[in-house]
């Protein structure tokens, strides 16, 4: 059984379902495809509180991260879209520094390299005192931001 989250004050825990659709080729021929989908459910109630517009997520972990998405309160979005606003502005400011850290990454990954939070970390780490010292952020937060 999938591990059980608590968000905004309750208790969830994603179930998977069968879900079913028949895929019809127009010559007569229909087929029935059963597919695994997962819901969240109030742990104590058992109470469906998203199925993703009844379709159903493809994994437990993403029907976590959609149900903590949706359970936001106002004061949690208000922040995350200030904090947005404040990196944006502030990698504008330091454009030829995020220019050059850009060009670096298209090179590893076109090489075959793939780009951790750790190497985007130390390449952070080596980075002016100027551009680190007016950071809006943490550096954890810089990369959940940069890698969207």
């Amino acid at each position: 059984m999938p591990e059980k989250q608590k968000a905004s004050g309750r208790k969830v825990r994603a179930v998977s379902v069968k879900k079913r659709r028949d895929e019809d080729y127009g010559d007569g021929f229909v087929e029935h495809i059963s597919e695994t989908r997962f819901v969240i459910v109030d742990d104590e109630t058992g109470e469906v509180l998203d199925n993703a517009q009844g379709y159903g997520y493809k994994s437990a972990q993403n029907a976590y991260r959609g149900w903590n998405y949706k359970s936001k309160s106002k004061k949690q979005q208000k922040h995350i879209k200030n904090t947005r606003k404040k990196i944006r502005a502030w990698m504008e400011e330091h454009a030829d520094f995020f220019d050059g850290l850009e060009n670096d990454v298209f090179h590893a990954e076109k090489a075959g390299y793939d780009i951790t939070k750790q190497d985007f970390i130390e390449l952070m780490d080596a980075a002016p005192d100027d551009v680190l010292k007016t950071m809006p952020c943490t550096k954890n937060e810089l990369w959940k931001f940069w890698r969207k």
